[in-house]
């Protein structure tokens, strides 16, 4: 399974449960993320004929949602019932089923 921005943006809920912010926000710092990464792609250019692998992320959007939703999933080590319906595709009565019986082990 791939996760990728355009799958959660309006989801204003999953959106947030995943990378902390709204849409807005994501959007606004997506905007200066895009900004950096450019100037520094262009200051580390390479030579094309040497190759190099494509990158599996292509858009400035889905590299910013992996990177805040590897922050935001890791840091906190806790699994959020609407992080869990979109990457296991539960339906909503059994992620809160197992947010509640695993609700112990924090």
């Amino acid at each position: 399974m791939m996760l990728d921005y355009e799958s959660v943006k309006d989801k204003p809920k999953t959106l947030r449960a995943m990378t902390s912010l709204d849409r807005s926000e994501f959007e606004e710092l997506c905007n200066v993320f895009s900004e950096v990464g450019n100037e520094h792609t262009h200051q580390h250019d390479k030579d094309p004929a040497k190759g190099g692998r494509k990158p599996i992320l292509k858009t400035i959007q889905d590299r910013l949602f992996f990177i805040l939703f590897y922050l935001q999933v890791y840091r906190a080590a806790n699994w959020q019932t609407d992080v869990n319906i979109v990457l296991f595709k539960w339906p909503c009565l059994n992620a809160i089923r197992f947010k509640l019986e695993n609700s112990h082990e924090r």
